[in-house]
């Protein structure tokens, strides 16, 4: 409608902003609380564990260097979701 063709020219300042209810603000970032308590259960549990298995079934290959590794692809995890 011709409101709306009008509504084009306009900054962002000149619209009205509403005040999301705080629930509402809960449920938006519930989703990277669950995300963040994945990614530190990795950290903490799962990737030591892992490394001490490779360490066992490949002694040439050090645990700090196979944590490493895991911590990088985790880090580039996070870049690539958000």
């Amino acid at each position: 409608s011709l409101q709306k063709m009008n509504d084009i020219d306009k900054t962002p300042d000149e619209f009205p902003r509403k005040i999301k209810h705080p629930l509402v603000i809960a449920a938006i970032l519930s989703t990277a609380f669950a995300y963040g308590c994945i990614l530190t259960t990795l950290f903490m549990i799962t990737i030591p564990v892992e490394c001490e298995r490779i360490q066992k079934e490949n002694p040439e290959m050090q645990k700090s260097v196979t944590l490493g590794i895991f911590v990088a692809i985790a880090g580039v995890t996070q870049l690539v979701t958000p």
